[in-house]
């Protein structure tokens, strides 16, 4: 019911390793010392002593191995994972979905896409969109101010007056006062004299 993920499946294991150990220890509790293979009580001190030198350095490097593959396991699941402290970027066709972009318009005719932008950051964050075409800037929007955990969706409309195949339309995001694009987009525009018709 909790699907796969690390954290459910070691705790599972975990779960069973020590009812299946409790399950061993009370069988072995109802065995005669005859029929056992061990001493019914292991004193540690008295097994360590008996063992050599080599074994006992062995022995420590493999609970030392344990250890650190036990640590890194921890710090994997516990640990803070900081791919998922981002900003989501996002360009919607006139469907609301992605797909369905302007592919073929007439030079001057209006194209519009619903842009989004989804702060998971940990923190507040200011952003600017912006719709380029080359060095030329089509359209803009913001400041947009989103705390964390915020979304914001709206329309950017732009045109493009030259004619030409292939024009690629970039949706830049810029954070804070930043002078380079935090996210990109890119988009391919057919731009003919008779798209409409």
């Amino acid at each position: 019911p909790w699907g796969l993920p690390p954290l459910p499946i070691a705790i599972s294991l975990a779960c069973f390793i020590v009812v299946a150990s409790l399950v061993g220890i009370a069988r072995r509790a109802l065995l005669r010392p005859a029929e056992a293979a061990l001493p019914p009580a292991i004193a540690p001190g008295l097994w360590w002593g008996k063992l050599s030198r080599s074994a006992r350095l062995a022995y420590l490097a493999g609970a030392l191995a344990f250890a650190l593959v036990l640590g890194a396991g921890a710090y994997a699941l516990l640990a803070p994972d900081p791919a998922g402290q981002l900003t989501e970027f996002y360009a919607l066709g006139n469907g609301g979905l992605a797909e369905d972009y302007p592919r073929e318009v007439a030079p001057g005719e209006a194209m519009q896409l619903t842009v989004g932008i989804s702060n998971h950051e940990g923190v507040a964050a200011r952003y600017r969109v912006e719709a380029r075409s080359a060095q030329t800037l089509l359209a803009q929007a913001g400041p947009i101010t989103l705390l964390d955990g915020a979304s914001w969706q709206a329309p950017v409309r732009y045109t493009l007056s030259t004619a030409g195949n292939d024009q690629q339309v970039d949706l830049l995001l810029f954070r804070d006062d930043a002078t380079t694009p935090y996210r990109t987009l890119h988009l391919r525009v057919n731009v003919v004299a008779n798209a409409g018709g």
